[in-house]
């Protein structure tokens, strides 16, 4: 049974640290003798003062006390606290925390401020005074707070639950102990993560595969340095970081310089060592390696394309499941999978693409998916609902073009027939972004009600706090705009029929796009829709580099073809001169463009008549360190190469 120690002197071992504890509380018994409760506080098991939304980990302490605001239901407003009796540190001198373990998800629900406060008293509980305010924490953690200050005194502890005058989450806490060295926390404890990398475990075969996940320092000293070594049982790649400073409570992102090439089954497990440059390993060893599946999945249609749109919002905190199935699906299957994260009431949110998503039929909230705009699922079955449309033929391919000035872009839509069509279509554009970013004040924190593990798993979210910090944050897929509405135009495929073979397209109006939007990371979707149903039949993306490399659809029926033997490009990458080597079996007319990250011509070239092997040079020097496109068209043939500028 836990006991209440009140100014007991007893010498705790922990490795080679010894502590002396002063007094400590369990709770077991549930409320103490001598103290006083106010407002809806209760003291019982985890499970017993758990709810749908506020539900209590089990950290194998027993018995607990919980303000559960959740619980109380919808409508309810109120505080509460809970007050120690005087504990007597008159004989205590040096150094003193209080430290306790604290379950609080700062949920601040549709805009009420949930606060969770200790307040302490040195005057027999006449007056309190704020001793601190408590932050989110990922499930039950130790708090600590150095009261050495206090030392020679006596004082009282209070524990102050508000809920903002709204309906919110509530506070748990247990393990109230005082004492001159830090008891609840080991020294050395971290684990690490491969994210949303456990999402899914087929993957494209043949695709180039970057693993993500992050580490998280649950100890007191800091992780200064670290090693990632990732393995598939043969072969393994190791990322190191060094210089950096994860405090306890604190997580960091990691990412592998180097991608695996997904063939067959393979299982990889990610393992972090060499923490601090130190080979030893904290005293939890099972979460210091994660694994994740990499199957090969052929069952897929080149020329097709799934579109889902997710309802979502830094505010949504279920919404987690989405960034991590969207996410992993986009990495796992890039030419299939067409995402967009369709933002509500957060400074990504385009007006009339969340409108049109939140009127849908059949939408009921957050977070949903709009499913090729014929139905709508939950973001954890997107894996599911997706995969086998991969394959499905669609009735023809699509290309997508841009040109950009400044913020300035001009897009189309080429429209390849791949069999017979009689009914009508409309087109349209997405410009999306990835890698979107920005401070907690603006809100760009992540609300999350995995954190603490209590709803399962979900992509290592269930180890994040409550509200994720916008440092921590990267937004992919976020709907910038759409192009030609929401139902798409129908001026573009304006012929009563089409036949196998046949081509059409649109090039739609410029648009002029924020300030704050990052120009490199933009992609451009384009969307074939029925045009009875407003059902998606096809869709594609390019990034904006791709798209402009495309060019403009012309709206000529007799197109450049593409010739992979047309030109060499090297080196790659290029700090000065780029040599292009042609072989021309007959002479034509060639022309270079190069296009920067921006989708920017920044260099055009031109040469009459040549033909045979013909060496010709692009002085790359005065340009900026990025990625180019160069673009060489000889008579009706063409090739675009990639090319990466370096200092």
């Amino acid at each position: 049974m836990k006991n209440l120690f009140t100014l007991i002197f007893s010498l705790v071992t922990v490795g080679l640290f010894a502590q002396t504890v002063y007094f400590k509380e369990s709770l077991e018994d549930g409320l103490p003798e001598s103290w006083t409760v106010e407002g809806e506080w209760a003291f019982g098991s985890n499970t017993d003062l758990s709810s749908d939304y506020f539900t209590i980990t089990d950290i194998g302490r027993g018995n607990l006390a919980a303000f559960n605001d959740d619980g109380n239901g919808n409508g309810h407003v109120g505080d509460g606290t809970v007050t120690t009796a005087p504990i007597d540190l008159t004989m205590v001198e040096g150094t003193v925390f209080l430290e306790m373990f604290s379950f609080f998800l700062n949920g601040d629900y549709q805009g009420a401020n949930e606060r969770a406060i200790i307040n302490i008293s040195t005057n027999g509980g006449d007056s309190f005074d704020v001793l601190t305010e408590l932050e989110a924490t990922g499930g039950f953690e130790a708090i600590n707070v150095d009261i050495s200050a206090f030392a020679g005194q006596t004082i009282q502890l209070q524990f102050l639950y508000s809920d903002g005058a709204g309906w919110n989450f509530g506070w748990a806490l247990d393990e109230i102990t005082i004492a001159d060295e830090i008891t609840l926390i080991e020294r050395r404890n971290y684990l690490i993560s491969a994210g949303s990398s456990t999402i899914i475990n087929n993957a494209e075969e043949g695709i180039d595969y970057i693993h993500e996940g992050f580490i998280i320092n649950n100890g007191l000293d800091p992780i200064t340095s670290y090693d990632v070594v990732m393995s598939d049982g043969t072969n393994s790649i190791t990322k190191s970081y060094t210089g950096i400073s994860v405090e306890r409570g604190g997580f960091h992102k990691y990412k592998m310089d180097e991608s695996v090439v997904v063939e067959g089954n393979k299982e990889y497990t990610v393992q972090m060592t060499n923490v601090n440059g130190d080979a030893q390993t904290d005293l939890v060893l099972e979460d210091n390696s994660a694994t994740f599946l990499l199957n090969a999945y052929s069952a897929l249609n080149s020329d097709r394309g799934i579109l889902a749109e997710e309802a979502t919002g830094t505010w949504c905190p279920w919404c987690p499941r989405g960034t991590v199935n969207m996410d992993e699906l986009s990495k796992r299957f890039p030419n299939n999978f067409v995402g967009i994260a369709v933002h509500n009431a957060d400074p990504m949110a385009d007006v009339a693409y969340d409108n049109a998503i939140t009127t849908f039929d059949g939408f009921s909230g957050f977070p949903s998916v709009v499913l090729e705009r014929n139905s709508i699922i939950d973001p954890g079955d997107l894996p599911a609902q997706t995969i086998p449309l991969m394959n499905v033929a669609p009735p023809a391919g699509l290309t997508v073009g841009a040109e950009v000035s400044g913020n300035t872009i001009t897009t189309s839509i080429q429209v390849d027939f791949l069999t017979d069509v009689s009914d009508a279509h409309n087109v349209s554009i997405i410009i999306a972004e990835n890698g979107v970013t920005g401070s907690d004040a603006d809100r760009y924190f992540q609300t999350n009600n995995y954190a603490g593990g209590g709803v399962g798993p979900m992509g290592g979210y269930e180890l994040l706090p409550s509200t994720v910090p916008a440092s921590f944050n990267e937004f992919n897929h976020v709907g910038r705009t759409l192009i030609g509405g929401y139902e798409g135009t129908d001026e573009a495929l304006d012929a009563a029929e089409y036949t196998t073979g046949s081509t059409d397209g649109w090039v739609f109006d410029a648009v002029t796009l924020p300030a704050d939007v990052d120009m490199n990371n933009l992609y451009v979707v384009g969307l074939l829709t029925n045009r009875a149903t407003g059902e998606v039949v096809n869709a594609t993306q390019a990034s904006i580099l791709d798209a402009a490399s495309n060019g403009l659809f012309d709206n000529v029926s007799t197109r450049d073809i593409f010739d992979a033997t047309l030109a060499e490009v090297f080196p790659n990458p290029v700090s000065d001169m780029a040599n292009i080597v042609l072989n021309l079996d007959n002479a034509a007319d060639v022309n270079i463009t190069v296009i920067n990250s921006l989708g920017q011509t920044v260099a055009v070239r031109s040469y009459d008549q040549q033909v045979g092997t013909v060496s010709l040079q692009q002085d790359m020097s005065s340009f900026a360190e990025g990625m180019y496109m160069i673009n060489i068209t000889a008579g009706d043939r063409f090739i675009t190469k990639k090319i990466n500028k370096v200092n």
